[in-house]
């Protein structure tokens, strides 16, 4: 993790010293910044950096390049100099309070989502103080789904189905859950584990975690994993607008939901085909190519195509690139062609862990 820390006084300083010495041993990037005039001139101080603007511009910054911020000092100075940035509790970075004494540490935004509890129980513990956790199903032990979502790699597709989900839970409400794939753990008090999709009732708040696109099931919130690999081909200079509409109805024929993507993945002949780079570079995944012979060599029965063979030099380039593409996952769809763009979809290996 990204880490960017303030002090503003000498005893800040020698905090946020101890406090980048031990976060970089938990292994994070770690920038601590300091007045000047508190900094050691006698010899240099790798990551450590003289404070010459006013801590609201400093935030400013650090919300655009670090995942998390920590003031060292009081509260209030953290609140007025974040406050202009705050958008979105998912897209926020995650921010902490130290008091210069290292009494408390106290998690302050972005607790579940960006990881601010736990960065105030970390600097809590390298510097023996007091962790300060607020949220609701912390506090009461309850099953949080942001924090459940965050942890097993699952997109939250309807943010008002998952506040009801986290207030029914404190209210002491049981959730039907459900999951396309395998489960780890033992399940929260809270859950009624169900034994097919069709147990997911209309009246109750469930939880569905699945690829699968939500269709207009009430009261239900899908978690779907990001482990969707397309393999794609496409002719010389398609289009980025061709290419996206043609995954659109790809995944709307197999019924696969867009926000599983992972990666774009295809033949080292289309690594500077501009429609493909930029089709991924929109829906927001990575793009990788690989060779004709490690396409060759991946197992497996595909649709093959002579006349494909003879212009990359593999019969088949989609369905190949997917499975690769997903560490040799399982693949889940057939090749589909039109408009010059073909398409497949493997899955990464997965499973769900509580």
């Amino acid at each position: 993790m990204n880490i960017g820390v303030i002090s503003f006084t000498a005893a800040g300083g020698e905090l946020g010293r101890k406090l980048k010495i031990g976060l970089e041993g938990e292994g994070h990037k770690v920038r601590l910044y300091i007045q000047e005039r508190f900094l050691n001139k006698e010899e240099s101080e790798p990551g450590i950096h003289p404070l010459t603007e006013k801590a609201r511009d400093w935030a400013g910054k650090r919300f655009l390049d670090s995942q998390s911020l920590i003031f060292i000092g009081a509260a209030g100075i953290a609140v007025r100099s974040i406050a202009p940035f705050i958008k979105d509790k998912y897209k926020d970075p995650a921010v902490a309070v130290i008091d210069q004494q290292g009494r408390f540490s106290i998690s302050l935004l972005s607790g579940h989502v960006g990881g601010g509890n736990d960065l105030a129980e970390a600097a809590a513990r390298i510097l023996g103080a007091v962790p300060v956790i607020t949220t609701a199903t912390d506090i009461e032990n309850c099953f949080a789904v942001d924090v459940f979502a965050k942890k097993n790699r699952l997109e939250i597709t309807d943010r008002t189905a998952a506040k009801n989900i986290s207030a029914a839970v404190l209210e002491g409400k049981k959730i039907g859950f459900f999951s396309d794939f395998p489960v780890k753990g033992q399940a929260p008090e809270c859950f009624c584990m169900l034994d097919k999709e069709e147990d997911l009732s209309e009246t109750s708040l469930n939880i569905y975690i699945t690829l699968k696109e939500n269709t207009g099931r009430r009261n239900t919130l899908y978690l779907t994993p990001k482990q969707l690999v397309l393999g794609v081909g496409c002719k010389k200079g398609t289009e980025k607008d061709v290419i996206l509409h043609e995954i659109k109805e790809f995944l709307k024929d197999y019924n696969l939901n867009g926000r599983g993507i992972k990666m774009i993945a295809s033949i080292d002949l289309k690594a500077k085909e501009q429609g493909m780079i930029q089709a991924a570079k929109e829906l927001g995944v990575d793009f990788k190519t690989f060779s004709a012979e490690e396409l060759k060599n991946v197992p497996g029965n595909f649709d093959e195509s002579d006349f494909v063979k003879q212009v990359t030099g593999v019969g088949n380039v989609c369905q190949r690139a997917a499975v690769l593409g997903s560490c040799m996952g399982r693949l889940i769809t057939g090749k589909q062609a039109a408009a010059g763009v073909t398409a497949a979809a493997a899955l990464e290996s997965f499973f769900v862990e509580f």
